[in-house]
This record gives C-alpha cells, structure tokens and sequence, in this order.
C-alpha cells in the first residue's frame, strides 16, 4: 500500500483506532454507580453471544426450541438447538466464531479480544483508506490526498459535513453519536468494526484491481502489485462477502466499471 514515508503519521492513526476501544474499557471497568455498562449499540451483545457459540456447539441460546411454544415441549427446555449460522443477524459470524475458538483456546477474555478487534479493523481500515485515495489522486497536488484523508477521519466525507450542519442548523442532537457526525469513520462508526473491516477489505479489493490496469487500459505488466492482483482483489472480495455482503456488492459494481472500461 501507498503509505507515507515519515511513519511519524502513523501516531495519529493509532490513536484515533484506540478511542473508541479505550471508552469501551472505561465504561466496562468504572460504570456509573448503579448502572452495568452492556456495550455501545445493540450489536455487542449478540456479537459476544456469536463468539461464546463456539462453547454451545455453535447454537443459538436467543431463539426457543422448536415445540415450546404450542406446548408440545416442556417449558424447562428453553435452550435453542437452532444453528449459530440459520441467522446472519448474528453478525460476521465467520470473523468472531475464530475469536470465539481463539479465547476458548488461550483464555483470553472475549472482551478482551474483541476490542483488540475493534482497534485492528479501524487502523486498517485507515491505512487501507490513504492508499486508495492516493492511488486515485496520484494525478492531483500532494495536499490533495492529506485533505481528502482528513476529511474522510472528521467528517466520513460530506455526508458527515450535510449531517453536522444539519444539527447545529436545527440546534438537536449535536452531541448525539450518529454515524455520520463529525469523526464518522475515527471514532463513532468505528463502533461497527466488522463493517469498517468489511469496507477495508472492498477497498483493498478495488484497489488491487485498479493497480492491475495502467493509463493506457492495458492490463499490468511490471505494476507494483504484479500480475496476483486479479487474484488478490478476487480473495478480499470474497472475504468481504463473508464479512459484510452488501459492502461487497458495491465492491463488484465497481470492480465491473473497471473491467469493463479498463481505467
């Protein structure tokens, strides 16, 4: 990837990917008194369920068994035999079930595990982010991409802009984390690590793509990422599938305009 040479910049980024893991494990540690801190969003608790699976045989305990209900079943029996992998509600199982293996395995703390998640998949997503804008904006002046990048960390581009000037214009919810307020990508949105993850590994992807085809539209011969990058660009969209598929939808778009034009 396409990364300064001063590695000074790389603090920044690392401190960025660590907030919103350090605000998990202050809340976790020192919760107001009286209150028991259960995550930020409703994900958390079914992504720790999707990892604790690995210890019920990979079974869902949210949904009843079959029979309870109508009485045909003893209500004793409440633990559901339904497969962890019957809902995709139960997020990017294929990512967490491995964490899941991984603390069953060591006895590190699924907690622990999972806000180390958190802090790898927003690093990578950044790192992944300034090499594909600066592969796009190689043409540009070189404070073109530094802005684009910034802007992308404080705002996750002008959605975030149109949403904050929206708030301060209606003066509600200024200091609500949304999505797509100020520090979308760095520190609100990256609470969705297996979405940031995803985005990373589709922009990756393209990127592999893009670096396969040089101005002329002929297919790379000598490029910098040689001729594995259809390869490579194939394997991270098929792991983006696994991760988060309608990321990789948009991904393959995009993959296909490249293909089909060859720029």
């Amino acid at each position: 990837m396409a990364l300064p040479k001063n590695r000074l910049w790389l603090i920044p980024l690392i401190v960025i990917a660590a907030i919103n893991p350090l605000h998990y494990y202050l809340l976790a540690a020192a919760p107001p008194e009286g209150f028991v801190f259960s995550g930020m969003g409703g994900d958390d608790s079914v992504f720790f369920t999707t990892m604790a699976s690995v210890e019920w045989g990979l079974t869902s305990p949210w949904g009843i068994e079959a029979g309870v209900l109508d009485g045909t079943r003893n209500n004793e029996q409440l633990i559901s035999r339904e497969s962890i992998f019957f809902n995709p509600a139960f997020g990017p199982m294929y990512v967490l079930i491995p964490m899941g293996i991984l603390s069953t395995a060591t006895g590190i703390s699924a907690f622990a595990l999972f806000l180390a998640f958190k802090f790898l998949s927003a690093l990578f997503f950044m790192l992944v982010a300034y090499s594909f804008l600066s592969h796009f904006l190689k043409t540009g002046h070189p404070a073109e991409r530094s802005y684009a990048f910034f802007l992308l960390l404080m705002t996750a581009g002008f959605g975030g802009i149109a949403v904050l000037l929206l708030k301060i214009f209606t003066m509600q919810g200024l200091l609500e984390p949304t999505p797509l307020y100020a520090f979308g990508f760095s520190m609100i949105r990256m609470a969705g690590s297996y979405k940031v993850l995803a985005l990373g590994t589709a922009l990756l992807s393209i990127l592999f793509a893009a670096k396969g085809i040089n101005a002329k539209g002929n297919k790379a011969e000598g490029m910098s990422f040689g001729r594995t990058g259809p390869l490579k660009s194939g394997v991270l969209l098929g792991a983006t599938v696994l991760i988060y598929p309608f990321y990789a939808a948009g991904a393959a778009i995009v993959l296909f305009l490249l293909a089909a034009t060859n720029r």
